[in-house]
């Protein structure tokens, strides 16, 4: 595929996880089965691939938030220390469920967008991964298959076929523009909040937001900058302070130095924040839900356990439009 310039926009995923409890220690243990683009006929017996990943307490630490609104919009921070020098940090946010009245067996669908990444943290800065995993899900089941609910019978090799990817995705993810491939082909923007028709939406972004975050209701004034990032490195030798990246499913990540002040120089952050639009009190606002991790090099390097992955942190901000 890749020979005659067919490079897929995204790979299909079919996920199990399964949470076990040994002398009060918490695992998680995940199963993935990536799907490979299928060929002709190769979509009645579909090629993939299949990961096992296993979040113990031991190099393992876990969040999970709730607004007072929206309780069923939870947020997950899950991180893990990985060797000496990096761990793997992911942010999952519950969005609206998939409502589907043709569907008699379960009128809705939990849905929840998942962004994982990792950091090497033996340079002098963390270093971001090239390699930002983003992924759309919906969930089918409440019960853990393992994995073992993506196999068939051994005689068609596992007999996983198009149908029942699709079936298990469903067509609201399938046949939509998810990662705004399409959108962004024809001139438009990587976000779809207001309609996604405002290529300057920092703009819109700019001015007064009203944050709540631990209970505390505060005013804060985000400038244009704040979103944008620096957009040239403070010197010829060092990265810019602040970089920011905005990516499909209204999704904004912003890591360096300046995401958190402080007077201690191996302190780093990043954020990763996910947008939506809210109507309430005659007026449309817009939500931003907030997960944000402050990270030292150095309690890294010299504890490497799930205690020195620094401080996390949780909030949201909301600001009225027009």
């Amino acid at each position: 595929m890749l020979e005659w310039g067919e490079i897929p926009s995204s790979l299909e995923t079919l996920t199990s996880e399964d949470i076990t409890l040994n002398d009060e220690n918490v695992t998680l243990e995940r199963t993935t089965i990536t799907v490979l683009p299928e060929v002709g006929c190769g979509i009645d017996n579909l090629e993939v691939t299949k990961k096992s990943t296993k979040f113990e307490a031991t190099n393992t630490r876990s969040y999970n938030w709730h607004q007072n609104t929206h309780p069923e919009r939870e947020v997950v921070a899950l991180d893990c220390i990985r060797g000496q020098s990096s761990f793997d940090i992911e942010t999952t946010f519950q969005v609206d469920s998939e409502i589907n009245e043709k569907d008699d067996e379960m009128s809705s669908r939990t849905r929840r967008i998942r962004l994982s990444l990792s950091l090497d943290v033996s340079k002098q800065k963390p270093v971001i991964s090239k390699l930002i995993n983003l992924q759309v899900e919906r969930q089918v089941s409440t019960t853990s298959s393992q994995g073992t609910a993506w196999t068939g019978p051994k005689y068609n090799s596992g007999g996983l076929d198009m149908g029942t990817v699709v079936r298990n995705i469903g067509n609201d993810i399938m046949k939509s523009d998810v990662f705004a491939v399409k959108r962004i082909k024809g001139g438009g923007n990587v976000w779809d909040i207001l309609g996604g028709k405002d290529t300057s939406i920092e703009d819109t972004l700019e001015g007064l937001w009203i944050q709540t975050k631990d209970d505390n209701v505060v005013e804060v004034q985000r400038t244009k900058g704040y979103f944008v990032g620096e957009t040239k490195p403070s010197s010829d030798t060092l990265p810019p302070s602040l970089v920011s990246l905005r990516l499909p499913q209204n999704i904004l990540v912003r890591y360096g130095r300046s995401v958190v002040p402080t007077d201690d120089n191996n302190d780093w952050g990043i954020e990763v924040s996910h947008f939506t639009s809210t109507y309430k009190d005659d007026k449309t606002y817009l939500q931003r839900q907030v997960v944000s991790r402050s990270i030292s090099k150095k309690e890294v390097l010299e504890e490497g356990s799930s205690d020195s992955l620094g401080n996390v942190s949780y909030w949201i901000e909301e600001k009225a439009l027009g």
